[in-house]
């Protein structure tokens, strides 16, 4: 009997409604700030949250990233850190979730691809709390839908 298939994440569909809600990437607090962007906003974070569920991605897989991403947040609210040097901290967390990836290529892959997407697009820290609060919406959405560890 042949193995069960994984559940595939459409990457380019996703991507392409982020690209949509966000003017090819330009403006990402149009998620969070625009109304009627931020209901569309959040079923695309519900609808990738059940899909992770579907792929048996674990909590612990995605909440680790988030924790990194929460420390970098915290320490922008300290105002220790000049604007670019957030923006540069956001920038390498891409080679932690290409590692994370790398090793539950099965389960994270879509998500990396996701996730690189937005820091690609991250100039100032008003953008980077927009991937915080996707981080927190993937990951509220996912353990909704049953996500476990």
């Amino acid at each position: 009997m042949p193995a069960p298939r994984q559940a595939i994440i459409d990457v380019e569909f996703f991507l392409r409604e982020l690209s949509k809600m966000t003017d090819d990437g330009k403006n990402l607090r149009r998620l969070v700030d625009d109304p009627e962007t931020a209901q569309n906003f959040l079923r695309w974070l519900e609808d990738l949250g059940k899909r992770l569920v579907e792929k048996k991605v674990k909590t612990a897989q995605i909440r680790k990233s988030l924790e990194r991403i929460r420390r970098i947040y915290l320490g922008m609210l300290k105002g220790k850190k000049r604007d670019q040097e957030i923006v540069a901290e956001v920038k390498m967390l891409a080679t932690i979730f290409a590692y994370d990836a790398g090793r539950h290529p099965e389960q994270l892959k879509e998500l990396y691809q996701i996730i690189r997407w937005v820091i690609d697009r991250v100039k100032t820290p008003e953008d980077f709390i927009v991937l915080k609060q996707l981080m927190e919406g993937i990951v509220a959405f996912h353990r909704f839908y049953g996500g476990r560890e």
